[in-house]
């Protein structure tokens, strides 16, 4: 037995003797290649009332595929994930972020997107996958900072793209934001905003807006305390704003939020649950040079769904060292390209058509894969 096997047979005998669990079986699994570094298999394990169907997708990021950030072209905005992850080279898709239902349908977690911040985490939704500027992928805890430079001293900056401003707190909204109303409902205290473009005031309003930010216009959101001082602002001042992200030691070049991480270095976070549900996780190698995508059919006749412990053991068992919770529920969905027709194919089971999502993440094919 291989150092890492030994390893992962350990952690498995310390979960279960930690939370009671029966390990799932180690099914045979069929697989099948999807593209250059790209494979897709499939799993059944019994599981007392039923069967748990298990859709594994691995990625090798050394082989020449590329993982990227996709969105419906805004942050509070939702669509189809094969409407998102089209193109030519496009091979795979996964749903991404736990999101606003209701309301914004803003993504909880922290977004980059090439390098540019689209969005800070809300409240303590701060774990994301990332994969940085080098090709290798971690799970980590995003950290968002940010500074306005005012005539009467800086003012710190809470949120980016999110309607999550906390009391007396200051929010950015770009362009990326879309056009949706910046409050989520009538505010309690004071609100200003600003709107700031060549570092200058370009105008101050009483109360949060709606419609989209110009492109190269940031409007600033402050509420309570904060409101009071972005009020005493002129049209004409100066105003230096700096924000950023960083996560894994780094910024990354795409970030996705998530919620529970279930493995962290190649041991089981004991975060679990007692819930099967249709489930999405993502992991990554210890090198970070391979992604791994687990998906767990549910809510159909004889597919039980996953628990959250369920999922830790299924990532430690593809080979994953740190994991996360993706959505779950009606909203995981994973795609591979079908070779026949060249369009994008559903593999999992949630018990209703494709939900539309505010982000996911896209597998493209090295050039002629």
């Amino acid at each position: 037995m291989s150092r890492r096997a030994a390893a992962a047979a350990l952690a498995l005998t310390v979960f279960v003797l930690l939370t009671g669990a029966a390990p799932a079986a180690r099914a045979a699994e069929r697989a099948e290649p999807v593209a250059p570094g790209v494979h897709l298999s499939t799993a059944s394990v019994p599981a007392g009332d039923g069967t748990q169907y298990f859709t594994t997708l691995r990625v090798d990021l050394t082989a020449g595929a590329e993982v990227d950030y996709v969105d419906p072209g805004s942050v509070a905005a939702r669509a189809l994930l094969r409407e998102m992850a089209s193109g030519p080279d496009a091979v795979a898709a996964v749903n991404g972020d736990f999101f606003d239902s209701g309301a914004s349908y803003a993504p909880l977690g922290a977004a980059v997107r090439d390098g540019t911040v689209l969005k800070s985490p809300s409240g303590d939704d701060r774990a994301v996958a990332v994969v940085d500027s080098a090709g290798r992928g971690r799970v980590a805890t995003a950290a968002f900072t940010g500074a306005v430079g005012l005539p009467g001293g800086d003012l710190a900056v809470d949120r980016l793209n999110s309607h999550e401003v906390p009391a007396d707190g200051t929010g950015v909204f770009t362009a990326d934001w879309g056009d949706h109303p910046r409050e989520r409902a009538a505010p309690s205290g004071p609100v200003t905003e600003v709107a700031v473009a060549g570092g200058r005031v370009a105008g101050v309003t009483s109360g949060a807006g709606a419609g989209a930010v110009a492109p190269g216009t940031r409007v600033l959101l402050g509420r309570g305390a904060a409101a009071d001082r972005l009020a005493s602002l002129r049209r004409g001042a100066p105003v230096a704003l700096d924000y950023r992200l960083a996560a894994g030691g780094g910024r990354p070049r795409l970030a996705i939020g998530g919620r529970h991480v279930l493995l962290r270095d190649g041991a089981f976070t004991g975060a679990t649950d007692n819930a099967r549900h249709p489930r999405t996780a993502i992991g990554f190698s210890a090198d970070g040079s391979r992604m791994v995508v687990v998906t767990a059919d549910g809510r159909v006749p004889g597919a039980t769904g996953a628990t959250l412990g369920d999922m830790a053991e299924r990532m430690l068992l593809a080979g994953a060292h740190d994991a996360l919770e993706l959505d779950g529920g009606g909203s995981a969905t994973l795609l591979t390209r079908d070779p026949a027709t060249g369009e994008l194919v559903r593999h999992n089971r949630t018990g209703e058509d494709e939900r539309a999502i505010p982000n996911g993440l896209v597998v493209r094919a090295a050039s002629g894969g």
